[in-house]
């Protein structure tokens, strides 16, 4: 941590140098100092991607730590630097990062308001639309999951998105004892796609 104080004191205009300090910052929970380097490179000309990025792992180091507490004030320090683009990239993935803990998780409450508020930015992104209608899935409420994975079969979404919306479609239409349409919805869950943690769920739904 000192070596890199040392090297981006000595070259503060180094975007790389200040990157590794931040990430050094936040592995020891250092957030408020993290965040004031981050807004100090803003101004050097940081590209978006690397802004998003940056600010994601801020914000995800904060939910390691809070959880499902983690404060709106928090998440709204974190998307007022970002712009519409990089706020909905920013909740999608914190909202992914929420759903994806084990099943029965208490993270749910918090992916519920994240994925809620990305679709409200985006509605019409197909990866926005899969995440909350995982999440929804997740909750049980099932009519608004199918409501909005349903259209994300279709060719033309992405791959990753169609075995998401699959996986969920299988473990929906199992809830309501449709066995049939469970065990096609399971089969279009393409390997490599989906973690093996998440393809578990088709397990736990007796599929």
């Amino acid at each position: 941590m000192e070596e890199w104080n040392r090297l981006t004191r000595k070259h503060p205009e180094s975007l790389r140098l200040s990157e590794g300090l931040i990430v050094s910052l936040l592995a020891e929970r250092r957030w408020e100092e993290a965040q004031a380097e981050i807004i100090r490179i803003q101004g050097l000309g940081l590209r978006e991607g690397t802004r998003v990025s940056l600010w994601m792992q801020w914000l995800a180091s904060s939910l390691d730590t809070a959880g499902e507490n983690l404060d709106d004030a928090t998440v709204a320090e974190a998307l007022r630097h970002l712009s519409l683009r990089g706020q909905v990239q920013a909740l999608d993935l914190a909202a992914c990062r929420c759903f994806m803990r084990p099943v029965g998780s208490q993270w749910l409450g918090l992916a519920d308001r994240l994925s809620e508020r990305a679709l409200a930015l985006a509605p019409q992104l197909a990866t926005v639309r899969g995440t909350r209608g995982a999440v929804l899935a997740e909750l049980g409420r099932d009519v608004e999951a199918e409501q909005l994975l349903r259209p994300l079969l279709d060719s033309s979404s992405p791959g990753v998105n169609r075995s998401y919306s699959a996986l969920y479609l299988a473990i929906v239409a199992a809830r309501r004892g449709d066995g049939a349409a469970a065990a096609e919805f399971a089969k279009a869950v393409r390997g490599g796609e989906v973690p093996d943690d998440i393809r578990d769920r088709l397990l736990a739904a007796g599929l």
